[in-house]
């Protein structure tokens, strides 16, 4: 798998984000100083409705993914495509990552896995984050709509619980691949 695609799939797996937020984004997203990866309103599902971008917390682990990911291409987006190196990459070259990395592991692990898609890893992400935060946590780090009267009252962003909840995530993460590593 190329280390593009491992990385892409790997932060897929630690944010639970949404294929496109990942795809377009691009290197000025991701703020070291603030600590922040920020997704414009253009570029996440919700944008139109709530008219706000999502921010994501960064830890350690992703900013040394993001950073390696940055360096791999002259672009101004993290993820280019394999034709035309300053565009995004495309829908359609993430649609084989999972089968990619499902054949790998039965040719070199002798491991077995049902079918999934990159939006199964959401599922995945957000069941596992009951155990670490709570739900209306859980529900913004996944970019998910809180209901009308919490978007109408409430405006803090929970940076710092996310951050906590995405460093205990990853650490469990850590424990679940420990023959591999994160990247």
């Amino acid at each position: 798998m190329y280390v593009r695609n491992r990385i892409f799939v790997q932060l897929c797996f630690i944010y639970g984000c949404r294929s496109g937020e990942l795809r377009e984004t691009k290197k000025i997203h991701i703020n070291k100083e603030k600590g922040i990866w920020f997704i414009p309103v253009e570029n996440n599902k919700n944008g139109a409705k709530t008219g706000k971008p999502l921010i994501r917390p960064l830890i350690p682990e992703t900013i040394h993914l993001f950073d390696l990911v940055a360096a791999l291409n002259d672009s101004e987006y993290l993820f280019t495509s394999s034709v035309n190196k300053m565009q995004p990459i495309t829908r359609g070259a993430l649609l084989s990552l999972p089968y990619d990395l499902t054949e790998y592991l039965y040719r070199e692990e002798k491991l077995s896995i049902d079918h999934w898609s990159l939006h199964d890893i959401r599922r995945t992400v957000r069941t596992n984050l009951s155990k670490l935060t709570q739900p209306h946590v859980a529900e913004i780090m996944l970019g998910h709509v809180l209901p009308k009267i919490w978007r109408t009252y409430d405006h803090y962003d929970y940076l710092n619980e996310q951050r906590e909840a995405l460093q205990k995530w990853v650490e469990r993460l850590q424990i679940i691949i420990e023959p591999y590593t994160l990247y």
